[in-house]
């Protein structure tokens, strides 16, 4: 009968971050500004940060270390 728990394969492991959405900024970014700062939008893919952990850097009072134009994602070297 099995176990009841489903394991992704690795084509589905694939796609998982085509569908997530990652934080893309909505205007201009300058170095030095507090994340909390930015005004941001979440849209796909989700191959940089994702809503949750967009929040846990919220909470860390990130700062952004290099200029991000309109309509970038943010990633992780963006971030201090």
């Amino acid at each position: 009968m099995g176990s009841g728990v489903r394991e992704m394969d690795e084509q589905e492991k694939g796609k998982r971050d085509a569908i997530r959405r990652s934080a893309y900024t909505i205007e201009d970014v300058k170095k030095g500004t507090l994340l909390s700062k930015v005004k941001v939008e979440f849209r796909r893919p989700g191959f940089h940060i994702q809503p949750d952990e967009y929040e846990k850097l919220l909470i860390n009072k990130s700062i952004v270390k290099n200029n991000i134009n309109k309509d970038q994602p943010i990633k992780y070297g963006d971030i201090l």
